[in-house]
């Protein structure tokens, strides 16, 4: 059923007595929160006339009416129809004949469809077991941070559910998005509260931000014993160390050469490098990658940490390095330490996603082994433009360090680093600069 004819359909489930006080009221409302209009009739052939109608189901909340014709849709429940969710409802019932609604003026929000339609998700564990066993294993938990908290909890699950089970055919307009999630909630007494309803969501594992903002939940076959055991495995092995995070992929060093170096004259090599609570080993380290670049060419070890205590440390250890006259091997190296840490908690989300990788593929799930993996290097190719965004700290022979903005670190390569190293070299005349390709 298209969602345009379901809802004019739907909007003929409420008896207006009052029309000039309702078309006062709805005015108001889509005044205040015109994009909803906007969002909610793009797809139409006739978006006055789904104006119109998304006027008429007033006070239902357009996001709930979007949610409520893809119920009808993709479960297609003769038993318990959309059209039953507005016209055989008890909640809905005792919403409307609510006085304390009518003067806050409030809206009929995703919660509502979600307490209605759960006992159809419970019958299909195939389709919608991920999103009931999400919901009963931390109901409990939400429901004691209060009202918000739990209406947007139950309004992603929906969208969780719908976009699991239609695939692309959806409009985008149920994909678990932060986007999506705040349109559910726009002009609601939750509108306020839903960023630090997500953060909390995101900071207690309830459902995690996957990259690109959304907030998704899987099915997973995969059994969790073995997945913690892969993450404790990893947490002491594989990524133990914040450089063995950005050296998994080619994401953190295509972001390095493409969008921060792109225009440096000189040659130059360049390896990450994380605290490894050794001084002596990290500087080995270093010293062995500086090997592999030419004499003529620059070397950039690049510090990066997890959280601001390793930051602090890459500071100290880098001043160090650079002020080391005694090491002829660390000389002329360039230290850039980068401001922007991964955090704490992307550290385990990242985790999280490579021990569901590694599971997946010992058991030959490809698609979720492709997932996993995807949101893996998604995780570092945000944390690098997050770097590009920041600031960073130069440091070379004992010069005075030099604060500088990275989205400017391929100018002051070569007007400023590239000259401290190489001061008799062509690219330390500005003229010759000026002309290099």
């Amino acid at each position: 059923m298209e969602s345009v004819s379901a809802f004019k359909i739907m909007s003929r489930k409420f008896e207006i007595i009052d029309e000039e006080r309702h078309t006062q009221m709805c005015q108001q409302f889509y005044t205040m929160n015109s994009q909803l209009l906007d969002i909610f009739t793009a797809t139409s052939n006739d978006q006055q006339s789904t104006r119109e109608d998304l006027f008429n189901l007033y006070p239902l909340h357009p996001g709930t009416a979007n949610l409520a014709t893809h119920y009808a849709t993709v479960v297609g429940s003769s038993s318990r129809s959309v059209f039953e969710f507005l016209g055989q409802n008890d909640s809905i019932r005792e919403f409307l004949d609510s006085e304390e609604h009518f003067l806050n003026r409030d809206t009929i929000t995703a919660d509502y469809l979600w307490d209605y339609v759960l006992k159809v998700f419970q019958d299909d564990v195939t389709n919608y077991g991920a999103v009931t066993e999400r919901y009963n294993s931390y109901k409990l938990q939400v429901c004691n941070e209060g009202a918000a908290y739990f209406a947007v909890f139950k309004g992603i699950l929906l969208l969780n559910a719908f976009n699991n089970v239609s695939g692309e055919n959806n409009n985008g307009l149920v994909t678990p998005s932060e986007d999506n999630i705040h349109a559910l909630f726009a002009g609601t007494c939750y509108d306020s509260e839903v960023d630090a309803v997500l953060q909390w969501f995101n900071e207690q594992g309830i459902i995690q931000r996957a990259p690109g903002g959304l907030y998704s939940v899987q099915f997973s076959a995969l059994p969790s014993g073995e997945i913690e055991e892969k993450k404790n495995e990893m947490r002491n092995v594989q990524y133990r160390y914040t450089d063995q995070v950005l050296n998994f992929s080619d994401a953190a060093s295509t972001a390095f050469e493409k969008k921060m170096m792109q225009k440096v004259i000189r040659p130059y090599g360049f390896k990450f490098f994380s605290d490894h609570q050794n001084e002596a080993v990290l500087r080995s380290q270093i010293k062995n990658a500086r090997k592999d670049t030419k004499t003529s060419a620059m070397f950039f070890a690049l510090l990066m940490a997890r959280n601001n205590t390793e930051l602090g440390v890459l500071r100290n250890f880098a001043e160090k390095c650079a002020e080391d006259e005694n090491d002829k091997d660390l000389k002329n190296n360039v230290y850039l330490v980068f401001d922007e840490v991964l955090t704490d908690a992307k550290y385990e989300q990242f985790i999280e996603y490579q021990a569901n990788y590694a599971c997946a593929s010992s058991h030959g799930f490809l698609d979720q082994q492709k997932v996993h993996r995807d949101h893996a290097v998604s995780m570092v190719k945000e944390w690098m433009s997050s770097v590009q965004r920041g600031n960073a700290v130069v440091y070379i022979n004992g010069e005075e360090k030099q604060p500088i903005s990275v989205k400017h670190l391929s100018s002051i390569v070569n007007s400023v680093i590239s000259p401290t190293i190489f001061p008799y070299g062509p690219d330390a005349c500005e003229l010759l600069r000026q002309k290099s390709p």
